[in-house]
């Protein structure tokens, strides 16, 4: 019996190591939250600012809402992930471009088709559960993701030019930090640095996720204007990515 009593202890004092000494910093709501008739922790929606360094971002990823241990003077903790969204285009080198000459014209002069599977990597100290990514993207990082497509070039007349074809992709860049809520005062506030083990890691974590949303573009490249060509029959923009 003196055993079991002693192993949950070593349980619940484990546990409750987690953000032991944690230096928290009280804030106003309206800082951290956006307007919400909700008032309960696990309901109200963070905005996308970093209170840390006082940066605000494009998007916002909230993770589960967990129970505090009793030692703590808050309620309840989860992490929140703020983030931008870049916007990557990277040439698909190993297909070949195709090149029209100035008498050339079709909507359908070429075309590529391309498969194949592609790596998802999360940079973070945390997992994908734990941060609260959703479950298809937690999935494509685990697995990775298929693309499969194909797509046509259009020559203009009057034009000598290369088409190249290009992955597009978006990078999700940000932080992730600890936040916290009293729920007797209706108090909202966010760790500055976590204690117990965590006190050694680099806070706020960093985070990144590539290869979301992943496209399939072409970009031209005008080599020479010949006599033939009509500025008004052309509907590519030089040197920007177009869809066929």
């Amino acid at each position: 019996m003196k055993l079991a009593l002693l192993f949950l202890t070593l349980v619940n004092y484990s546990f409750s190591m987690e953000f032991e000494d944690a230096d928290v910093v009280e804030v106003p709501k309206y800082l951290l939250f956006e307007q919400s008739r909700t008032k309960s922790f696990p309901s109200v929606a963070p905005s996308a600012y970093d209170p840390i360094n006082r940066e605000s971002y494009q998007k916002v990823i909230v993770g589960k809402a967990q129970k505090a241990s009793f030692l703590q003077d808050y309620d309840y903790w989860r992490y929140v992930t703020v983030y931008n969204v870049v916007k990557e285009q990277e040439r698909v080198a190993y297909l070949p471009y195709f090149e029209e000459s100035c008498h050339d014209s079709s909507f359908f002069m070429a075309q590529w088709g391309e498969s194949r599977s592609i790596k998802v990597s999360l940079t973070s100290t945390l997992s994908a559960e734990v941060l609260g990514i959703g479950g298809s993207v937690a999935m494509s990082i685990e697995a990775g993701v298929t693309f499969s497509t194909s797509r046509r070039v259009q020559a203009t007349l009057g034009l000598q030019a290369k088409h190249y074809p290009y992955k597009l992709s978006e990078k999700y860049v940000g932080i992730t930090y600890i936040q916290v809520y009293t729920e007797d005062e209706n108090q909202f506030g966010y760790v500055t640095k976590p204690g117990g083990f965590d006190r050694f890691k680099e806070y706020p974590y960093d985070f990144e996720l590539n290869n979301q949303n992943v496209g399939f573009a072409v970009k031209r490249e005008t080599i020479k204007i010949c006599d033939n060509y009509d500025p008004s029959a052309d509907k590519v923009e030089e040197a920007a990515l177009y869809i066929r």
